[in-house]
């Protein structure tokens, strides 16, 4: 009873602190998260290494070995477990540990194009999505957080998916970056109107506006040049 108790309580420590230092990230992109995590992970094992060394061979005061195996099991488990998540999670979103930073060139403009989804309707104003001019010094991830902060939004990250890009125009091109949103509740913002998914077909807008839409409804990987 005593391992069990001295077992969960160490468990709980760990959790508090990964718990305070997850609370700290701001970013969205889970891969990021991943990393963050994987180099907390290492930190803790690293300290774990460190006091059973000093402890049992310097100062010899290990009186209780069972914590040093109970504590470096709980980093380990962490290390290996949060992280992998968080990876898988981020390739199948499509996010980029570069923070999915747009390169940007003179010869061609670089968007972002966002459509918010509550269960079988999506949210458009004016026959589109959100369309978001990028600058040299934009991050998606940032760009998505301000956004949903505007609007008065909480998004868990698992349902932020890039899907794609569209690359329209001939002499300088535009690259839109696709994004679909899943939110808990109507947006119910001005100027927003929902449409079922099974109404997206007949929306009476652009062709490129069309193309993006129906591609994201389709929930599939693309890369389109018009």
């Amino acid at each position: 009873m005593t391992y069990l108790l001295e077992g969960v309580s160490i468990t709980l420590g760990l959790g508090l602190i990964i718990f305070i230092a997850n609370s700290i990230i701001t970013t969205m992109n889970p891969k990021i998260r991943g990393l963050i995590n994987l180099i907390i992970g290492i930190f803790l094992i690293i300290i774990f290494v460190l006091a059973y060394i000093l402890d049992n061979y310097f100062f010899k005061v290990a009186y209780y070995p069972y914590v040093y195996y109970i504590f470096g099991g709980v980093s380990i488990l962490y290390t290996l477990t949060v992280p992998t998540i968080l990876f898988i999670r981020g390739e199948r979103q499509g996010f980029s540990l570069k923070r999915n930073k747009l390169l940007y060139t003179t010869d061609k403009s670089e968007y972002m194009y966002i459509i918010y989804r509550h269960k079988d309707k999506i949210f458009l104003k004016n026959n589109r999505g959100i369309i978001i001019k990028m600058n040299k010094r934009a991050f998606e991830d940032q760009v998505i957080e301000t956004l949903n902060k505007k609007l008065n939004i909480n998004v868990d990250e698992d349902h932020i998916n890039k899907y794609g890009t569209v690359t329209a125009g001939s002499k300088k091109k535009s690259v839109y970056s696709c994004y679909l949103i899943d939110i808990d509740d109507d947006l119910n913002i001005q100027g927003f109107i929902p449409y079922d998914k099974y109404e997206v077909v007949n929306i009476n807008g652009d062709y490129l506006d069309k193309q993006i839409i129906l591609r994201l409804m389709l929930e599939e990987k693309f890369n389109i040049i018009l």
